[in-house]
């Protein structure tokens, strides 16, 4: 038996199909999503009305704190932010990047965030941490708006105006914009 070779270059060969269901899943999605208490949110946001003053004189001179303490502010850890690959060189990571005087880090900071408020510890990774031994390590650490300057197309479609002159870093660490999902993929796995 032969088969017909379909031509493979053809990108209408196997369409993104995504579209169809885009609503359908991010309200699937968003029941399945947990956020930090909004009580939380605005006790970080009132607290960094103070703070604001306190890290302008202890932050790297490059630091631009309008990309943490914007209005409404919910960065737990302002100066931090995550870097896109171009950026990372040897020991990159907690080390201050001298082109804009932030500190460069993997997904730890946001993972503290969790992990005080849900085992009131310090997070610690790897398979003797806490945040396996919590169950943390079942779910996936997501941002529900980009914390990085070059993957900012949702913010812009969604809402009318978006300063995209402004550095998106406090995402990073947003109590309100960083999420905790089920890990998706062992979802499909487990489903297919």
């Amino acid at each position: 038996m032969r088969l017909n070779r379909r031509n493979t270059n053809n990108s209408n060969h196997y369409p993104d199909l995504s579209q169809k269901v885009e609503k359908e899943l991010g309200i699937i999605l968003g029941k399945i999503t947990h956020h930090i208490h909004p009580l939380i949110v605005e006790r970080v946001t009132r607290a960094n009305l103070e703070y604001r003053k306190s890290f302008a004189t202890t932050c790297h001179p490059s630091c631009d704190i309008e990309s943490f303490f914007y209005e409404n502010s919910d960065c737990v850890f302002p100066g931090f932010r995550r870097p896109i690959n171009k950026e990372k060189g040897v020991k990159w990571k907690s080390n201050v990047y001298k082109a804009d005087g932030t500190i460069l880090n993997d997904n730890t900071f946001p993972r503290h965030i969790w992990a005080y408020l849900t085992m009131n510890k310090a997070y610690s990774g790897g398979s003797k941490g806490m945040w396996s031994a919590s169950g943390l390590d079942r779910l996936e650490l997501a941002h529900v708006f980009s914390h990085k300057k070059d993957e900012r197309t949702l913010e812009q479609a969604v809402f009318n105006n978006v300063d995209i002159t402004q550095a998106p870093y406090g995402l990073f660490t947003s109590a309100s914009n960083v999420v905790l999902i089920p890990k998706v993929k062992k979802i499909i796995d487990s489903h297919l």
